[in-house]
């Protein structure tokens, strides 16, 4: 650890060590800025980070490296080869930044701040510049726990943000020989429980954009969370979906705070397609579903839609199966 007293930038106070590499690269004072960026501590290590990582300005060193890197370039012609040093040793300080946040696990960076090692603004500012993207939403959704409800909003959305440019193919798998888990499952499942109502809706469009089992899967952890406008939406794709193994389980999570003349609709309308086949095929798989599906379906009717469907088990082919 830096000796406090090594650093010979501990007097400068705040604004000095928010605007000094700024008035310097205004200034087009490049020898100095780089000066700035690369005075060491007398145990050797970088001085300007140093202090600006102990008042928790990771990103604003960063954004002095930056400052530093445009002013290379600009003189890379006139200062010959040690420009292009420069902008070679600028290269390497933002690595080595990037390096610390990698070797950071995502909960880690939470646990830091939960025990008082790392302050909010400190952790976000690694979270932010974790070379994995998909791994970013993870590490803020960790530490929005941690913040005021204000903070915690703007921090959950900007993770909603992430997740939905994590770009991750999408196809039509099978649930016996599907690829490994999307990461935006656990992310999401985790992010939920955080969610004010104003990003519930934006929360179910990247849910909506997994794949198939993923999807299933994250609807059935967050389904408290879901509003009634989503799980009639759910409603619907099982309606037009309901070969899908996990149906039942989806329509008794999502029933309980869907209106019920709009889950007594959707309901008879899964239940006629199961029992007069609007799919142009019944396989293996279709009676061995279904009638799980049929009971589950029969239990959440109401009184006279239940006695209609009981009635249509007389004609349907699936009775001896329920």
């Amino acid at each position: 650890m830096t000796n406090k007293n090594s650093n010979p930038f501990n007097r400068l106070n705040q604004y000095d060590r928010s605007h000094l590499a700024y008035h310097l690269y205004s200034a087009q004072q490049g020898g100095l800025l780089h000066s700035l960026l690369s005075t060491e501590t007398l145990d050797r290590q970088n001085a300007w980070y140093a202090i600006k990582s102990h008042h928790d300005q990771v990103a604003g060193y960063l954004a002095d490296l930056d400052l530093g890197r445009q002013l290379a370039e600009r003189r890379v012609s006139s200062d010959g080869p040690s420009g292009l040093c420069r902008q070679i040793q600028y290269a390497l300080m933002f690595a080595s930044v990037r390096r610390l946040a990698q070797h950071f696990p995502a909960r880690l960076m939470a646990m830091a701040v939960a025990v008082g090692e790392w302050s909010t603004s400190r952790a976000i500012d690694m979270a932010r510049h974790i070379p994995n993207r998909s791994d970013v939403p993870e590490a803020l959704a960790g530490i929005a726990v941690h913040l005021p409800p204000r903070e915690r909003d703007t921090l959950c959305q900007e993770a909603l943000d992430i997740c939905s440019h994590i770009a991750i193919p999408v196809g039509s798998r099978h649930f016996e020989d599907r690829g490994p888990d999307d990461p935006r499952r656990a992310i999401l499942t985790r992010l939920f429980p955080l969610l004010p109502e104003t990003q519930i809706a934006s929360g179910f469009a990247v849910i909506w954009s997994l794949p198939l089992f993923d999807r299933i899967m994250t609807i059935q952890a967050v389904r408290r969370y879901l509003q009634a406008p989503q799980r009639t939406i759910v409603l619907q794709w099982i309606a037009d979906h309901i070969e899908y193994e996990y149906a039942a389980e989806l329509i008794v999570a999502i029933a309980d705070a869907v209106d019920p003349i709009v889950l007594d609709d959707y309901l008879t309308k899964i239940s006629r397609q199961i029992l007069y086949g609007t799919h142009e095929t019944r396989s293996i798989v279709h009676y061995r579903l279904f009638p799980g599906i049929l009971k589950t379906i029969v239990a959440l009717l109401s009184p006279t839609s239940r006695r209609v469907i009981c009635e249509s088990f007389l004609d349907a082919d699936l009775v001896t199966h329920v």
